[in-house]
């Protein structure tokens, strides 16, 4: 091996073919619900919104979505940096968790 070559252990994730992307008419998000074969009735409904904002096909017509993609998009032209884009997009899928789960 080069030595300017580094084996990358980790799993290709939203990438073409990854092990975690999209399959068939699913978002990745939903690829990850159902690989881990998780029931949770709020982490369907998100992954609902983020499978309308990302295929863009209103398979589901979540009404957060056009709201919800507008926010998402706000937090990447703020933060530039991605360790703080990451935290700030994580407290934003936990507050929309926290009302789907109302």
């Amino acid at each position: 091996m080069h030595e300017d070559t580094k084996k990358i252990n980790g799993i290709p994730f939203d990438m073409y073919h990854g092990e975690f992307s999209h399959q068939g008419d699913n978002c990745t998000f939903e690829t990850m619900l159902k690989r881990f074969n998780m029931k949770d009735k709020a982490l369907k409904s998100l992954a609902e919104i983020v499978h309308d904002i990302d295929l863009n096909d209103k398979k589901f017509g979540r009404n957060e979505a056009k709201g919800f993609d507008c926010v998402l998009r706000g937090l990447i032209e703020n933060f530039k940096n991605d360790n703080e884009l990451i935290e700030r997009g994580f407290g934003v899928f936990e507050a929309l968790y926290a009302t789907l789960n109302e």
